[in-house]
């Protein structure tokens, strides 16, 4: 069958499911709730939806539609004299949101930012210096909010310029990205001085998402200082700090072999979570030797822990793991059935094809578990599927992701079938 017409027929299905979004779209923008309408504007975003004349969605009765469309418009526009106009509206929501697009397309002139700037309410000038915050401008752009009519404001402002005054309770006021702004404002040189600095912090602190935020800085120094911090943390603590800390060498340096021992106390843990943690770490090293422990956690009562062990050990190319993959596959958990579908492809077993079968085509199975199940059914080229995955694809109702899943698998197993089924 040439390839040729099996891509022509799946392009032809693509733009079969774009047409759908843009009629439910559009049913939603039509309706009387703003609910719905809101909807519809955010699902055209999502889904790349041209939508005409979105600008009467800008003068909509409801401030929330209203806001809604400002970001649907400029995603279709761009920033023009509609958005601007709507900084005068009476709505401190619809305010705030033009003045996030606004600032971020970088269009405003000194007028528009003295004019944000003043504005009476604080909820438009707190969105104003966030997005400011989070464009990482110039410090003199933030000067004027340091004597700021709102306390919220001035600690955003000076914990950017360097002004705030590190205290537990000062710290335990901001959102998370302005504790490490404001712990990072402090630092000189980011050296041997400064990272100590950051111990006492976390000596002293008890504020749970305050020692996040210290980690987190501790973790953005030179590469062997933050290693060997955060191994001391990892060596010395137990509970949230351990886990901040592994989760950090992990996002900004990387696991090794040096805390296999640390792994191996974490999958003894009475706290789900620390077992999580300690597979996730296995799975990252991919030590040989660490595949007893894992093969140990297949019989662990958390969910969580025995999925991350099926997904750790097929990764390991574990074919050992294979009787569990069975119990999984015909248990209730969502999450279980999952990893072992993803265990049945990663380690090529064929034994499973009544179990994918039943996963792919029961219409009461989450539709994430259903797309991988029928990928399956593609993957192993299984005849059986044929029927179901037809039906799947004539129906005018399906799930997109699951139409195009659907089709690619028959295009795999009966790709003659797809080209009658479309006429192509």
């Amino acid at each position: 069958m040439p390839l040729k017409e099996i891509k022509k027929v799946l392009l032809y299905i693509e733009d079969e499911i774009n047409n759908m979004k843009k009629i439910n779209i559009d049913e939603m923008l039509l309706s009387k709730t703003q609910q719905l309408k809101s909807r519809g504007l955010k699902m055209s975003i999502e889904n790349e939806v041209h939508i005409n004349n979105i600008d009467k969605y800008l003068n909509d009765s409801s401030p929330f539609v209203r806001a809604s469309a400002i970001e649907a418009y400029v995603n279709q526009e761009g920033i023009d004299e509609k958005i601007i106009q709507l900084l005068d509206d009476p709505s401190e929501k619809v305010r705030s949101v033009a003045v996030k697009f606004i600032t971020l397309s970088g269009s405003a002139n000194k007028a528009l930012k003295e004019k944000i700037s003043s504005d009476q309410s604080s909820k438009v000038r707190k969105m104003y210096i966030e997005t400011l915050i989070d464009e990482s401008i110039s410090e003199d752009e933030l000067k004027p909010f340091e004597n700021d009519p709102n306390k919220m404001i001035q600690d955003l402002a000076n914990a950017f310029l360097g002004n705030f005054e590190i205290t537990e309770e000062n710290l335990s006021s901001l959102n998370k990205k302005l504790k490490k702004i404001a712990i990072i404002k402090k630092l000189k040189n980011f050296d041997e001085n400064d990272i100590e600095y950051l111990q006492e912090l976390l000596n002293k602190y008890r504020d749970i998402n305050n020692i996040e935020s210290i980690i987190e800085a501790i973790s953005l120094f030179p590469e062997d200082l933050a290693k060997n911090k955060l191994k001391e943390i990892i060596r010395d603590n137990a509970g949230k700090k351990r886990i901040f800390a592994l989760k950090q060498m992990k996002k900004n340096i990387g696991y090794d072999n040096e805390l296999i021992p640390t792994a191996e106390k974490l999958i003894n843990s009475k706290d789900e979570d620390e077992r999580v943690l300690g597979v996730q770490i296995f799975k990252s090293l991919k030590e040989p030797s660490t595949a007893d422990d894992l093969r140990k956690l297949l019989k662990d009562p958390s969910e969580k822990v025995r999925s991350s062990a099926i997904d750790t050990l097929s990764s390991m190319m574990d074919y050992l793991v294979e009787d569990e993959v069975e119990d999984a596959l015909n248990s209730t958990s969502t999450l279980l059935k999952k990893s072992a579908l993803r265990a049945v492809k990663k380690l090529k077993l064929q034994d499973f094809e009544s179990e994918i079968l039943n996963l792919a085509f029961n219409h009461l199975e989450e539709n994430a578990t259903r797309i991988i199940a029928v990928g399956l059914c593609g993957f192993f080229k299984y005849n059986s599927a044929i029927e179901n995955l037809e039906k799947i694809i004539s129906e005018r109702n399906s799930d997109g992701k699951l139409k195009l899943i659907s089709a690619k698998a028959l295009a795999r197993i009966a790709p003659e079938r797809l080209i009658e089924i479309y006429g192509a």
